[in-house]
């Protein structure tokens, strides 16, 4: 996302360097109190600890069902505490991208053939004993090599999963060859990749799913549009997905406005335009490269090249059929979200409340701060989300392993 040689970048550490001058004011004045959910957003009702409002579950009725409830229930989110010096959503944001990296990690690539011709990559962290496999799908023109995902990583390793870090198309490092690439609602590969591997492993294999920003929009579709016997047979036991972009339509017009638009939005719309531009040369007659050309907001892109290479109507017919708020009530097995109500990309009116997850063995988690992907908690750039995520899904582990045993 950011390129360290750029201007662009330069002027994001002027104002990384601002926002903690900003901070440390604040903290000067006795204003580094978060401020309480309630006050924020009247309408999120919970459990409220400080630095994080947690919204409750629902009781189901079949056995599987409640095992999946018990699990989730069960799990006792930490409060984030943001380094004091980034308390500011912008610093956030920013301070996932530019601050220390994870250390190195090792990774095996495998091509996967899809079935229209074209290949995806998936990188392999290997970690523990193999009978706990991530898969994690990253955000919008990120990378499995980008820092949230190399960030998620290493807190899943440590506690001892491996991760299959998946790239959309496009975005391995190599140029895709089909003329659709992916979107928010693009479950296509995903499919592939779990069916794949469920077919490898052995029966006592447990399969969790992961993602952020648009990957977590992608899993949470995946999770809503099977059923409990599919996801059982795929061996899948949980999820955990971070910053999901709920309500597309209002984030993409928050994400146009201000400060988003002249740093955020202005970078992915670079990336997007100029593959696309790329993909014109290789489909001359399927992409319309005038209006591309033109674009000059995402939504014009979307307009432009996602919806009619996807079959969508418009840009607003793509947002609305990918929202996965509504299809949260649709979800069988255990699964973590969670968001941050300063988030600059995402709405707070449009993160869904205790109600609307019905029966679901769903936990929403809202921190009151964090930024988009920041959560930044160390100088060392440690995430909040990504150590909750793994904590989450290794409880699912032990709840697994304490459920089996009973049924010996």
């Amino acid at each position: 996302f950011l390129d360290r040689g750029g201007l662009q970048f330069w002027f994001l550490r002027f104002w990384l360097a601002f926002f903690r001058m900003e901070s440390l004011h604040m903290a000067f004045v006795g204003s580094m109190t978060m401020p309480s959910a309630s006050r924020k957003s009247p309408s999120f009702t919970g459990t409220a600890k400080r630095g994080v409002v947690e919204i409750g579950t629902s009781i189901q009725t079949d056995d599987r069902s409640q095992l999946a409830l018990k699990a989730t229930k069960s799990f006792k989110p930490s409060p984030f505490r943001p380094i004091w010096w980034l308390a500011n959503h912008h610093a956030q944001t920013i301070g996932g991208m530019v601050l220390p990296r994870s250390e190195h990690l090792t990774y095996d690539r495998e091509r996967v053939p899809t079935r229209c011709g074209g290949f995806f990559d998936v990188d392999t962290h290997r970690s523990g004993d193999g009978k706990s496999i991530v898969i994690l799908y990253h955000g919008l023109e990120s990378t499995s090599r980008g820092p949230h995902t190399r960030r998620i990583t290493k807190s899943l390793a440590c506690r001892g999963h491996t991760v299959a870090a998946m790239n959309f198309r496009g975005c391995s490092g190599d140029v895709s060859t089909t003329l659709h690439d992916y979107h928010l609602g693009f479950t296509d590969d995903l499919a592939t990749y779990v069916q794949i591997l469920a077919s490898r492993v052995s029966d006592d294999t447990r399969i969790y799913l992961s993602g952020f920003s648009l990957g977590a929009n992608v899993v949470l579709k995946f999770l809503a549009e099977r059923s409990a016997e599919e996801l059982a047979k795929f061996k899948i036991f949980g999820a955990a997905v971070q910053c999901v972009p709920f309500d597309p339509v209002a984030c993409q017009a928050k994400l146009e406005r201000g400060f988003s638009r002249l740093v955020y939005s202005s970078r992915f719309l670079k990336s997007l335009k100029k593959k696309a531009i790329e993909k014109s040369k290789m489909f001359p007659t399927e992409v319309n490269l005038k209006r591309i050309k033109a674009a000059r907001t995402i939504a014009d892109f979307d307009n432009a090249y996602v919806a009619p290479m996807f079959g969508f109507e418009s840009n607003i017919d793509y947002y609305r059929k990918n929202d996965t708020r509504p299809l949260l009530p649709r979800i069988k097995v255990p699964t973590l979200v969670i968001n941050s109500l300063d988030d600059p990309f995402i709405e707070q009116k449009s993160l869904p409340k205790q109600e609307e997850v019905g029966k679901a063995p769903v936990k929403l988690v809202y921190t009151e701060r964090g930024g988009h992907l920041g959560f930044i908690q160390t100088v060392r750039g440690e995430s909040y989300a990504a150590a909750e995520t793994a904590r989450f899904l290794e409880h699912l582990d032990s709840e697994h392993r304490g459920s089996s045993e009973d049924n010996r």
